[in-house]
């Protein structure tokens, strides 16, 4: 198995056919990226002869939550421009609690700044400035794919959207 990213690459949770008995032993590469990314090898070692502990059940129904779902913070998300920064905008049943956004790097070598992230009620707002790969302004950001995780509280939603002109 192997990915680089989890676009359309990966499904979570991932699922290993085998064998009452086996074991399984591999490298796990993790990669930890910023501008550049640094891979990182760990030594992997399945023991599916071992019984489940009690923990585990709830272990993993935890660790699930925190995965990304395509649903669940927002349904009524929009991205556009105002001058040359993407806006996102979408409410989301009840108060956004602390909402956070983390953009993978944009279609065309363009990279998000640090967004400006305002909430009101249900209501929210993010402008992000852009730069390419060069620190400059990019050309044009319309019909750009966008890619991101939203949060509000405990919730996560992975989105990708293009962004469009601005509503009148």
């Amino acid at each position: 198995m192997t990915t680089q990213g989890y676009h359309d690459k990966v499904t979570i949770p991932i699922t290993l056919d085998g064998v009452k008995g086996d074991t399984l032993d591999g490298t796990l590469t993790l990669s930890t990226c910023s501008n550049v990314c640094l891979l990182t090898d760990y030594p992997l070692h399945l023991d599916f002869t071992l019984p489940v502990d009690e923990g585990f059940r709830s272990a993993f129904e935890q660790a699930m939550r925190a995965v990304p779902g395509t649903s669940g913070v927002s349904a009524d998300l929009a991205a556009w421009l105002a001058g040359d920064r993407p806006v996102i905008t979408g409410t989301t049943d009840g108060k956004w609690d602390n909402p956070g956004i983390y953009f993978d790097p944009l279609e065309g070598d363009i990279l998000p700044g640090e967004p400006v992230i305002k909430h009101d009620g249900n209501t929210l707002r993010v402008t992000v400035p852009v730069t390419d790969e060069w620190g400059d302004k990019p050309a044009s950001l319309e019909g750009k794919r966008l890619s991101f995780v939203l949060t509000s509280g405990g919730h996560a939603q992975q989105t990708t959207m293009t962004v469009g002109i601005a509503p009148e």
